[in-house]
């Protein structure tokens, strides 16, 4: 979470923190006006032949800008695909998002909505850029699974971590592409 008037860690540790409910009318306003690829960079280390297995790893962050009547995301992707200790590919992605907003965005707002709201809206767009992605590198296309929030919800990540890959950490899926019946997929193993 970024922001280029963003202040000091002392001045953000001495900042209010946002209530529960302060939070919710705060997205009960806003409207999401814009969803659009930013940016994508993708390096296939591999080949065209897909890998036999592979560790999936994402990890994420997000910025903004005020924008008057409302504000502008940048939410940032990286996805790395390796085999022991070798990298098969990685996929960069960024989606901007722009929102309208009768209220003013605030890092401490920022803070939650970029852990809680804004993969709602990116990660289905993230899912099949990877598998489109994989797809056009002649591997079979793997799926990432579909977030869910709330209780008893899965996850992307292992069973032990958050639904997504929280700032400043990773999150690592193993994958094993299989052929069954003729038909191309990629399982979570």
């Amino acid at each position: 979470m970024t922001n280029a008037n963003a202040p000091t860690n002392t001045e953000a540790e001495s900042r209010p923190s946002v209530t529960a409910d302060q939070y919710a009318a705060f997205i009960r306003q806003i409207e999401l006006a814009a969803l659009w690829l930013h940016d994508a960079h993708i390096q296939n280390h591999a080949g065209p032949d897909t890998p036999e297995r592979a560790v999936i790893a994402i990890a994420s962050d997000a910025e903004w800008a005020d924008q008057g009547d409302g504000f502008r995301v940048l939410h940032h992707y990286h996805v790395s695909l390796m085999a022991t200790d070798t990298a098969l590919a990685g996929i960069d992605v960024t989606f901007g998002l722009r929102f309208t907003s009768a209220s003013p965005m605030t890092d401490a707002i920022f803070g939650h909505f970029e852990e809680v709201n804004l993969p709602v809206n990116t990660w289905p767009y993230l899912r099949e850029f990877v598998a489109t992605t994989l797809g056009r590198m002649n591997w079979l296309p793997f799926t990432l699974p579909a977030l869910k929030r709330g209780a008893g919800s899965n996850t992307p990540a292992t069973s032990t971590e958050r639904p997504r890959a929280p700032r400043g950490r990773t999150t690592k899926r193993a994958v094993s592409f299989r052929r069954a019946g003729g038909a191309q997929s990629g399982d979570v193993v």
